[in-house]
């Protein structure tokens, strides 16, 4: 006799953390050769992954922007943190406000970027001021008006706005969270993850709600494909 055993229910949430976690460590060129390889086992992928291309070819199109390049400005943000170098301790420390102040425009650039509608690229200037600036924590002596530690703390709100406006995939958002969540780790030896937390949050509830909505689509994918075959 048949007995129909039921299936145990699939976490679908956790089901595309851990896709997302393993397409984050692939290089950029194995990504085609594993969708290739999966559509000719699966044919019917085919339409689907054409799809998802097609509207994101589109979406790329219509809000363009030229991409920032992430080694200029690091060079550009490590040039500011060292340039007190040659200078004795004691006159270096009397110039810590205006290497700030040259921070500042950096960060500056980031928030037009912003306005300009251009999330993806301040997401990109504002992760190297946080990583950079977090290096240079040991780097700079600011203890005549706590001028470097409060541009630190200032940086938090930017990348949240920035996460908040970017159109992010869910590799790029696990790839993100993976930097935040290993600068949060670093800063928390200064008391001060707080200048990534929101970000954080933030990316994790969007990956939550992702795979809501998947579950939610793929619900609605079986009532309809029951509905086709009940239809005469």
């Amino acid at each position: 006799m048949k007995t129909n055993r039921r299936q145990p229910r699939r976490d679908t949430a956790r089901d595309a953390q851990r896709v997302a976690e393993r397409l984050v460590s692939l290089d950029r060129d194995d990504l085609p050769a594993l969708l290739t390889e999966l559509a000719q086992r699966q044919p019917d992928l085919y339409d689907s992954i054409e799809t998802a291309t097609s509207a994101s070819s589109r979406k790329t199109k219509r809000g363009r922007h030229k991409k920032a390049d992430m080694g200029a400005c690091r060079r550009e943000v490590i040039g500011i943190l060292h340039s007190l170098d040659g200078m004795r301790p004691s006159q270096a420390y009397w110039h810590v406000r205006d290497l700030v102040e040259k921070l500042r425009d950096v960060k500056e650039r980031a928030h037009k970027l912003l306005d300009r509608g251009d999330a993806e690229n301040a997401l990109t200037i504002l992760l190297v001021l946080v990583e950079e600036a977090s290096e240079g924590i040991e780097l700079i002596d600011d203890s005549a008006d706590g001028s470097f530690g409060n541009f630190i703390g200032e940086l938090g709100e930017p990348p949240a706005k920035a996460v908040r406006q970017a159109d992010l995939n869910a590799v790029g958002r696990e790839r993100l969270l993976r930097k935040l969540e290993k600068l949060a780790e670093y800063l928390a030896g200064y008391d001060m993850e707080d200048v990534v937390e929101e970000a954080i949050q933030l990316l994790i509830r969007q990956r939550e709600n992702s795979a809501r909505g998947h579950r939610q689509d793929r619900k609605t994918n079986r009532r309809q494909g029951g509905l086709s075959r009940d239809t005469p």
